[in-house]
């Protein structure tokens, strides 16, 4: 088995909708096919396939044995031997600067995140780069090291509207409780102002 030191996350380059009612085996199977028979490699590049519902399989296997990460890949020039290649359904036509979700879904950002604690429990804290960042190409069709800042967004609270609202209550309650002792008055004598104005408007 060959020493892991990176993670390189791929493009499939295919529509969004590609064999999006096939399963992602079904869809290692035809990229495969492409790799085999049109490209006439020993086998699929990558060591997984992560397809639009999030659902995911390996890919290559040469020994046979179902461990798909300790394979030397077929996927970056100069990082196949330390590299792990992961690849993702969609991308067709994009640009390295393009944003997650213009290719992908949220299953397979999920998805993605779920492979990287995978993979890092396995081999420690490996570098996770994409293809773009190691190759004049666009692949994986968005900014890996930017994607890693933002984080999963399964760990992050989420601010409903009903508790934003709450929040301001909160504020403003704090707000009346620090204000000075005369404020009370001070509100009473404005309120009473107010009244004097309105009745002379009335009486005119």
């Amino acid at each position: 088995m060959s020493k892991k030191t990176i993670l390189v996350i791929h493009t499939l380059a295919v529509r969004r909708n590609w064999m999006i009612d096939a399963t992602v085996q079904q869809q290692v199977d035809e990229v495969t096919r492409w790799h085999t028979k049109e490209r006439g490699w020993k086998a699929i590049a990558y060591a997984q396939i992560i397809a639009q519902n999030g659902t995911k399989a390996g890919g290559r296997d040469l020994d046979g044995d179902g461990d798909f990460y300790e394979e030397i890949g077929a996927h970056a020039k100069g990082f196949n031997v330390e590299g792990i290649g992961i690849a993702l359904t969609g991308g067709l036509g994009g640009k390295a600067t393009d944003k997650f979700r213009d290719h992908y879904t949220q299953a397979q950002r999920f998805a993605l995140w779920d492979t990287i604690y995978e993979i890092r429990k396995r081999f420690g804290d490996l570098e996770i780069i994409g293809h773009n960042e190691v190759s004049a190409k666009a692949c994986p069709c968005f900014n890996v090291q930017e994607f890693l800042a933002e984080g999963d967004p399964r760990t992050k609270p989420i601010t409903a509207p009903a508790a934003a609202a709450g929040a301001g209550v909160a504020v403003l309650g704090a707000g009346i409780a620090a204000a000075p002792e005369w404020w009370p008055v001070a509100a009473l004598v404005a309120v009473a102002v107010i009244a004097i104005i309105v009745i002379r408007k009335v009486r005119t």
